[in-house]
């Protein structure tokens, strides 16, 4: 909810725009997934919002949100955080955009 107006206003700002897109989910759902799908549309708004393609974006969205489960599942422990299923995440952005649904969704159960 509060994720897109973060990628817009802090498009210029990548460091600012990670942390406060981390901080607005980790204070109400405490979870690495929780904190990377905030960052994944404030991150995915502020590409968009900057011109790129939505095909760039698909291409790096995966990646780039791995590399912030890591950050916060090794780099921030004063943070107490569900760190469960950290990389989820990405990993369903990467099946997603890899167009193997049938794979992802017999995955699920």
């Amino acid at each position: 909810m509060r994720s897109g107006p973060i990628g817009c206003l802090f498009r210029n700002y990548p460091e600012i725009l990670s942390r406060c897109a981390w901080e607005s989910s980790l204070i109400t759902h405490a979870s690495i997934p929780s904190g990377a799908l905030s960052f994944a549309v404030a991150w995915t708004v502020s590409r968009l919002v900057k011109g790129a393609s939505v095909e760039e974006v698909r291409s790096e969205l995966a990646n780039r949100v791995s590399a912030e489960e890591k950050h916060w599942l090794l780099e921030e422990q004063e943070w107490k955080l569900n760190r469960e299923h950290y990389h989820v995440v990405s990993q369903t952005l990467r099946t997603i955009f890899s167009g193997d649904f049938k794979c992802f969704y017999f995955s699920l159960f």
